[in-house]
């Protein structure tokens, strides 16, 4: 039975998950929170859900404000959407960020980063809430899984 893998966007067995989100597995791109995917950084594996729409989110103006402040909704050429709180050209702040796929992540975000208390749906409907830090979970957190209808 396989399962998505939130921080890699793949559905694999969950031996190949474990395989796949390995920092430095093979063929895939590391780097840090807010890089594009395949830049390399002293950090973790960035090729994940928060990384898909950075390309975008980098190439937009950053604008003159340097505060937190709320914005409408934001619909990226990938059919993603974020609402939420900003600060320039970066998530930073409580937003809730949704795939095209149906996966959602809602919390905190620190530079494009989840990175604080956040909840994330998973699209087979696991649901992991807790401590996030650079887009990945970590620290205290609740994990429920789901398994043809029973949690």
């Amino acid at each position: 039975m396989g399962q998505d893998c939130s921080s890699c966007g793949l559905r694999q067995t969950a031996d190949e998950v474990t395989k796949a989100c390995a920092p430095g597995a093979p063929g895939a791109p590391a780097g840090e929170c807010g890089e594009a995917p395949g830049a390399t950084g002293n950090s973790i594996l960035s090729n994940t859900y928060f990384d898909q729409d950075l390309e975008e989110l980098q190439s937009l103006p950053p604008g003159e404000r340097r505060e937190v402040e709320d914005r409408p909704l934001y619909r990226f050429r990938s059919g993603n959407t974020y609402t939420g709180q900003w600060l320039g050209n970066e998530r930073h702040g409580l937003g809730v960020q949704r795939w095209f796929d149906g996966a959602v992540y809602r919390g905190s975000w620190q530079n494009n980063c989840a990175h604080g208390l956040g909840s994330f749906v998973h699209t087979d409907g696991d649901i992991y809430s807790g401590e996030w830090q650079k887009n990945v979970a970590h620290g205290l957190g609740n994990y429920v899984h789901h398994a043809k209808g029973q949690v």
